[in-house]
């Protein structure tokens, strides 16, 4: 067998408004540490061991917010792989261009319907209280020669529900695994 592999990628396109994004939560997550670490040595130096209980809340107020701005940074600035290998599906998540993030690993032949946002079947999907719409890309409107194509499958047993900002060629490759089958009624 042949091995294959096609690579796409959804980049956002308002990238520098994201990237102050990220970096201004990743400042606020520093400070925060920052202001824990200064408030810890402080309250070690002055403060008898026996009588630190009324001093740890604030403590865990400054590490939470910490901790908060850490993980809610990764919301911001953040491009999607959409790779087929032979057969297999892999969406990855790429926060700040540095660490990538696996989303989902499915073969071809566990794609139920391939179709274009907002069409009939989509919104049919999208009224099913069981599956939950998974956005992979953080653009409103289209790139340029890409469209908004949506992807129900199975991943490990349960059926997920995929938009993705991909162009033609992407889901050629994929169909090409996948079958004609795959294909909404009216995909044009």
């Amino acid at each position: 067998m042949i091995e294959s592999f096609y690579e796409e990628s959804s980049h956002v396109i308002n990238e520098k408004g994201e990237r102050n994004k990220y970096l201004t939560f990743k400042v606020f997550s520093i400070i925060f540490i920052v202001l824990s670490v200064i408030y810890l040595i402080l309250v070690l130096s002055n403060v008898e061991i026996g009588n630190l209980i009324p001093f740890i809340f604030p403590l865990i107020f400054l590490v939470s917010w910490a901790v908060f701005f850490g993980i809610f940074k990764n919301r911001f600035y953040v491009d999607y792989d959409y790779t087929i290998v032979t057969g297999s599906v892999r969406f990855s998540k790429i926060i700040m261009n540095t660490k990538r993030k696996s989303i989902a690993i499915f073969d071809c032949s566990d794609i139920e319907k391939i179709g274009k946002y907002n069409s009939d079947t989509f919104n049919n999907y999208k009224k099913m209280p069981e599956l939950k719409l998974n956005i992979l890309t953080k653009n409103s409107n289209a790139s340029e020669n890409k469209d908004f194509y949506y992807i129900v499958c199975k991943v490990n047993g349960e059926k997920k529900f995929y938009l993705l900002e991909c162009s033609k060629t992407f889901l050629v490759n994929l169909i090409k695994y996948a079958g004609k089958g795959v294909l909404e009624r009216d995909f044009v």
